[in-house]
């Protein structure tokens, strides 16, 4: 069990309330949203920021009016705020959880040379397997936790550990070295964020592990087509499904009014952990419920169109 399966939960109730909302407008449905929000952003602090689109698609879906926009918020400021005034009296930070190593592994691919971020895209599509066949050696030290990441982590641990810096100084100490990385190469930062886009949405194996690393190390020298083979047929199909999900979604577009919530946390999920983390597989999982979802119907739209026209 991780954070991920909680904030599945609460997206799910999450969207479901909105949309008893949307059917009756009753009140307690609107307080009931806002509570599994507040929940949310407990669970997964980046859902913070969604507040603001939130209340937008409130007001633009349904003309909430002061009053019941105060008592969407109820839950959201009595909760998330009483963390974080908690938080401050412990930690010596608002911050509701801390977040500074997971952004300096995003931000210390500014150090990636032209070759190596040719290989990371590789990697990305095809698994670092392939991406090694390729550009020899990068399986050895794969992006984005390479080894440089890790002991850099392990110092700032250590320091804390040993008593050299408590849990708040240790992560504006890691926040001030990810943003000197980050105005190192703004643009190099930002240009990469599509790459980790699509990284985040990596297939993975049966335990919820990302399959970038499969076959990877392997020291058998046999079999070694078949094994790009079998990765490459795994990626594409992966691959194909979430075109199948995206072509579905800008189709929606035009049912805002149903899919509203659902097409705006889709986007925010994505891009929100493309910029700010290093976009494991399982960032996705509170949203995945939505891709299966629109999938489905991709499907259900194909076979009312082609099986039963020909009937």
């Amino acid at each position: 069990m991780n954070p991920e399966v909680f904030a599945m939960l609460a997206v799910l109730l999450f969207v479901y309330f909105a949309l008893c909302y949307g059917k009756d407008r009753s009140a307690k449905f609107l307080f009931l949203e806002g509570l599994a929000l507040a929940v949310l952003i407990l669970t997964k602090p980046i859902f913070l920021y969604f507040v603001p689109i939130a209340l937008a698609l409130q007001y633009f879906q349904y003309r909430v009016n002061f009053t019941r926009a105060v008592l969407y918020m109820l839950p959201v400021l009595v909760l998330v705020g009483s963390w974080s005034l908690y938080s401050y009296r412990v930690f010596g930070t608002y911050e509701l959880a801390s977040g500074a190593l997971t952004i300096m592994r995003r931000a210390d691919d500014v150090e990636m040379s032209g070759k190596r971020i040719r290989a990371f895209i590789v990697a990305t599509f095809f698994g670092d397997f392939n991406a090694d066949r390729l550009y020899p050696g990068y399986a050895a030290d794969p992006e984005p936790v390479t080894k440089a990441s890790v002991a850099r982590e392990h110092d700032y641990l250590t320091k804390w550990e040993r008593g050299k810096a408590n849990e708040a100084d240790l992560q504006r100490a890691v926040y001030a070295e990810a943003k000197n990385f980050i105005l190192m190469h703004p643009l190099q930062y930002i240009l990469l964020t599509p790459v980790y886009a699509l990284r985040l949405h990596m297939p993975v194996n049966l335990r919820g592990e990302g399959m970038d690393h499969t076959f990877a190390g392997s020291s058998v020298p046999s079999y070694q087509n078949l094994k790009s083979l079998i990765l490459g047929g795994i990626f594409l199909v992966w691959y194909a499904f979430i075109a199948a999900v995206f072509w579905n979604y800008v189709n929606r577009i035009k049912d805002w009014q149903s899919w509203g919530v659902i097409l705006a946390l889709i986007p925010y999920s994505v891009v929100m952990y493309a910029l700010i983390s290093h976009s494991e597989a399982r960032y996705l999982l509170p949203v995945m419920p939505f891709y299966f979802l629109l999938f489905s119907t991709f499907v259900v739209s194909l076979y009312k169109r082609f099986w039963l026209a020909s009937l």
